[in-house]
């Protein structure tokens, strides 16, 4: 069975629902399409030459078949199966891996065919990826050689995505820009795409040859340049159509099935900051960093999962933190600081009890909170390695010009020529570390920072306060022996589980191994690397986590160490990646950072890197989209709304106000001259969690009927005194919410948010969404 390619006739037949005009040239797109047949023909040649006989076991109807190598394809051996030549088994595992069926078996091996519908969960990702296909055809059929694509691929939560700068055109046909009109045109020619079946194409080609084919494209590139430089010999093109692409596999072979269950949804900006100029101005881009437009997408196998998405995205799109923190007057922005939050007074209410939470939990764990610098020296930077692997995303501080000459090689002079606003806080605190000398008794030292970082983020990408250029990371770092690094990290795991359950989300873990180019010796890697696998499976234990949850990242780790990355779960599913700790050997070194020893000799400690949010900010956003603006109690900015019945009765309804407040609780008072049932409706838009009206009876007897938010908790309608309801409700939801099975864990967690409640003035508990 040969490799089978369409005629000549099939490839040029084009399902055009739009006539396009003589002068929309793709003449660009053409050649490239010529180019792509001229390197399969060559490859096929290749696979002809290395053909041999081989058993293939299929596994759908346990029956095998004797075939050639190389030249066989999965979607050519399935037509000839009985119940699969007309089926929607549209994908494919050889030897238990998800396998292009466009792709030759190669050696002996085992077969499954996957049908799209009965398998969603495995083929989502190759789905959405071979719909990025579609849509990156589809942008280059409406805009012809006006537009570059500089990637494919899978959106950041659910979808697919299409990167691709659109050049200034004069052309009467061709669209200025992405608008609606624009994206739902995009949307019928996918359509037509997966009406008329258009098959996915898979060659592979050196990285060279793959350089010709994109010669008129600076992103792809820049992508294969990297790739030429990082060793890679041979890589997968994929054709869709007239459109070539390099994306990662593996693929579905059609969409057919699918059908008008593909769209796009939205279009945004980005700017594309690592291309060289050389291959810009080659390509006729005159910009430094040219901005690119992102089109997004989504396809689905059925209705019913087209239909639950559209229900999460509906509610998404009203729970989006850019629109509720502003409308809920949390933070706003403001154009002489793109990318920098204005927190407003109940935000910054709500940032604070982050920290509140984290700092009771630092003392429970023996933390030092410490403060440092923002601007550093450019020879800090050079010696922590950010000069050189950074730079482009630090803020770079000039300073102002001094009166008398410099002397380059004086090293005291105080006048640098560079400065760096720091990015993060790792060489400040290796400078904390190494200011007095340390002995082995001193270990673990566990030094904490909330200081502002800044990162110079494309102004394109900035979103809210996912994407931000100054944000505040509840970043620590962990000096400590080798010995002791099972133990810290068991701790960060453990402070890890008490404040992502204190936010009501779900987490899972996955460990990032030991990469081709590394620092330091392999046994201490593997050292390493063992110690972090027994943390993960004694905090699986603990937290009733299956230790197949926990994935292997293989490679993935960083230069200097193995980490662990954590995924959070929000409350619709999506996942976020917040949380690392990672073991670092080089930074050490680099400082030249030591301690005495028992035997009163020099070692190098470790450094592990330790944050729980990732940022504040961000975790605030998770929180806004994740509970609609309505916050759990101990995070709430608006806790208490105090409601006077009239003007007869604000004296009162202030004393309440000023009680609740020295108890901890945020209570505001409204006072204005409107009814009770409009009070009551702007203090349920503000997402107040409880209401307390005070009138007659309230002001004369003291006990007040309090009414939450959470219709299930308004179980009484006794009046009492609201302080100590409020806390002995608050209380009791906390041992009810924060923990898992492990009771002991579960304890000591509601510990901590009880000790924080008496600890810090605003008095933070946990609880459910009352």
């Amino acid at each position: 069975m040969a490799l089978s390619r369409p005629s000549l006739r099939s490839w040029l037949r084009s399902p055009l629902p739009f006539n396009t005009k003589q002068w929309l040239s793709h003449e660009v797109r053409d050649a490239r399409v010529a180019q792509f047949f001229a390197l399969q023909s060559k490859y096929e040649q290749q696979c002809r030459a290395e053909t041999k006989p081989i058993r293939v076991n299929i596994v759908n109807n346990s029956s095998s078949r004797r075939v050639p190598s190389m030249v066989t394809l999965p979607e050519t051996l399935a037509k000839s199966i009985k119940g699969l030549s007309r089926s929607n088994h549209v994908a494919c595992r050889v030897n238990g891996v998800l396998w292009d069926p466009m792709r030759p078996f190669e050696e002996d091996c085992d077969v499954e065919y996957l049908s799209i519908m009965d398998h969603w969960d495995d083929l989502q990702d190759p789905c959405w990826r071979a719909s990025a296909m579609y849509l990156g055809a589809s942008l280059e059929e409406v805009f012809g050689d006006d537009i570059i694509i500089s990637s494919t691929g899978l959106a950041e939560r659910e979808g697919f995505v299409c990167d691709a700068y659109l050049r200034p055109t004069c052309a009467e046909d061709v669209p200025e820009t992405i608008d609606h009109s624009v994206m739902e045109r995009l949307t019928e020619e996918m359509r037509a795409l997966v009406r008329f079946d258009t098959q996915l194409h898979r060659i592979e080609t050196s990285v060279t040859e793959a350089m010709t084919l994109f010669e008129h494209n600076p992103f792809k590139l820049h992508q294969l340049q990297k790739l030429a430089v990082d060793g890679t010999k041979t890589i997968a093109l994929y054709r869709c159509g007239k459109f070539v692409d390099l994306v990662q596999g593996p693929l579905v072979g059609s969409l057919r099935k699918v059908d008008t269950r593909i769209q796009t949804l939205e279009t945004s900006s980005l700017v594309s900051t690592n291309t060289p100029s050389d291959l810009l101005i080659s390509a006729g881009i005159e910009a430094t960093n040219p901005k690119l437009r992102r089109v997004t997408g989504i396809s689905f196998a059925n209705k019913k999962l087209a239909g639950e998405w559209k229900g999460r995205y509906t509610v998404a799109l009203q729970n989006k933190h850019t629109n509720l923190g502003p409308k809920l007057g949390l933070f706003t922005h403001h154009p002489s600081a793109p990318g920098a939050p204005f927190f407003l007074p109940h935000g910054t209410r709500m940032f604070n009890r982050f920290l509140e939470l984290l700092r009771c939990m630092y003392m429970e764990h023996d933390y030092e909170e410490v403060i440092t610098p923002q601007v550093f020296a450019q020879s800090l930077w050079e010696t922590s390695g950010h000069w050189t692997h950074y730079r482009e995303d630090m803020f770079q501080v000039q300073p102002f010009a001094p009166e008398e000459p410099l002397d380059e090689d004086d090293e005291s002079n105080e006048h640098e020529v560079m400065r760096g606003l720091k990015p993060m806080n790792c060489p400040a605190h290796c400078l904390v570390f190494a200011h007095e000398k340390v002995s082995y008794a001193q270990l673990p030292l566990r030094l904490a920072e909330f200081s502002p970082l800044h990162r110079n983020e494309a102004s394109g990408a900035l979103t809210g306060l996912t994407r931000v250029r100054q944000f505040h990371q509840d970043d620590a770092h962990v000096f400590c022996t080798r010995d002791q690094i099972k133990a810290e990290v068991d701790g960060c795991l453990n402070l890890l589980a008490a404040v992502y359950s204190a936010c009501g989300c779900t987490y899972r873990l996955s460990l990032s191994t030991r990469p081709d180019k590394f620092v330091g010796d392999a046994e201490a890697w593997q050292d390493a690397e063992a110690q972090l696998r027994a943390c993960l499976d004694d905090h699986a234990i603990q937290q009733n986590f299956a230790p197949e949850s926990i994935a292997i990242n293989h490679k993935d780790g960083a230069f200097y160490g193995p980490k662990i990355d954590v995924y959070l779960e929000d409350r619709n599913g999506k996942q976020h990646q917040s949380a690392t700790i990672q073991l670092d050997f080089q930074l050490p070194e680099r400082f030249d950072l030591s301690y005495t020893d028992a035997e009163a000799t020099q070692q190098r400690p470790v450094i592990i890197h330790r944050a729980i949010l990732g940022s504040v900010e961000r975790m605030m956003a998770l929180m806004i989209e994740s509970t609609g603006g309505k916050m759990p109690f101990w995070l709430s900015p608006r806790q208490v709304a105090v409601l006077s019945l009239g003007q007869d009765y604000v004296e009162a309804a202030q004393e309440l106000t000023r009680a609740l407040k020295r108890q901890g609780i945020y209570a505001e008072l409204d006072s204005s001259n409107t009814t009770v049932s409009r009070k009551v409706r702007k203090a349920q838009s503000l997402q107040f969690n409880t209401m307390i009206v005070v009138g007659s009876e309230e002001a004369t007897t003291g006990q007040y009927a309090i009414r939450f938010r959470d219709a299930a908790l308004n179980t009484t309608s006794s009046r009492t005194n609201p302080q100590s309801l409020l806390h002995q409700r608050l209380l009791e939801d906390m041992d009810a919410i924060v923990g898992g099975e492990n009771h002991a864990v579960k304890l000591t967690q509601a510990q901590l948010i009880k000790n924080m409640l008496t600890r810090v003035p605003r008095g933070i508990v946990s609880g459910s969404t009352a």
